[in-house]
């Protein structure tokens, strides 16, 4: 209990008092496989951003948000420098616990999917990697859940103008437009590259640790399949169609 009061009132004493100001924070809502370990690379590898890895951070009230910034700047041993951004993601419905965060003022939101197939394929390769009793019904039941959640999500989000929606194929396949998008959505200086930085995390969670850990976005993987019926198929490409129609706003 001490190190989260602690980082909290350093953040909200001494570095409001040295004029670092309030740090905004980005929050990458996605399902598992989306991508998001790729983006989180892609986004830290800005000057203007900070960011704590895979940390399964809970968010509850405005206090977590200086506690997610300063946990990260404590990881990082970034404690002087100015940061625009600090940037997370969330895969689960529970790391929210405060919907009204989602209009904090500070807060921005991406809003990353990718089609069911290649999601479900991956996170299958990674149950069988870390020994978890996991098939593809239960990864069909949660995809199809977080989708409709990440709707939720989008419906709660008053401002469309704080929220940006993508998906893992945009990156992949329409890398420069896309990369461009992000930097005039946060309004970042220094333009986003395909290329990033390793980090202490990398390879640590989420990616396979030979694809995160290239620098660089890895194309030409092979096609995914699953073992489904064409009913379940169907649903979740139903699924996946409805999310990006009902997210359009933040297209």
């Amino acid at each position: 209990m001490m190190f989260p009061k602690l980082a909290l009132a350093l953040y909200k004493g001494p570095y409001r008092w040295l004029g670092f100001g309030q740090t905004q924070v980005i929050l990458i809502l996605c399902h598992a496989r989306s991508g998001s370990t790729l983006l989180n690379h892609i986004l830290l590898s800005n000057q203007q951003i900070l960011s704590n890895g895979e940390r399964m951070f809970n968010y509850q009230s405005e206090n977590d948000l200086d506690l997610f910034v300063m946990t990260a700047r404590i990881r990082h041993r970034m404690f002087v420098k100015k940061f625009i951004y600090a940037v997370d993601q969330l895969t689960a419905t529970g790391r929210l616990a405060n919907l009204k965060l989602l209009n904090s003022p500070r807060v921005r939101v991406i809003f990353l999917i990718r089609e069911p197939v290649a999601a479900i394929s991956s996170m299958l390769k990674l149950a069988k990697a870390q020994n978890l009793k996991w098939d593809v019904d239960d990864a069909s039941r949660y995809y199809m859940g977080r989708l409709n959640m990440l709707v939720h999500y989008g419906n709660v989000l008053k401002n469309s103008s704080h929220g940006l929606l993508i998906t893992y194929n945009d990156i992949i396949e329409n890398t420069s437009a896309t990369l461009s998008r992000i930097q005039q959505f946060l309004l970042l200086k220094q333009p986003l590259s395909e290329q990033y930085l390793l980090q202490s995390f990398t390879g640590v969670h989420g990616d396979a640790p030979e694809t995160i850990r290239k620098g660089q976005i890895v194309r030409n993987k092979p096609p995914s399949q699953i073992d489904c019926s064409p009913v379940m198929l169907e649903q979740l490409k139903n699924s996946f169609s409805e999310c990006l129609q009902k997210l359009t706003v933040f297209k």
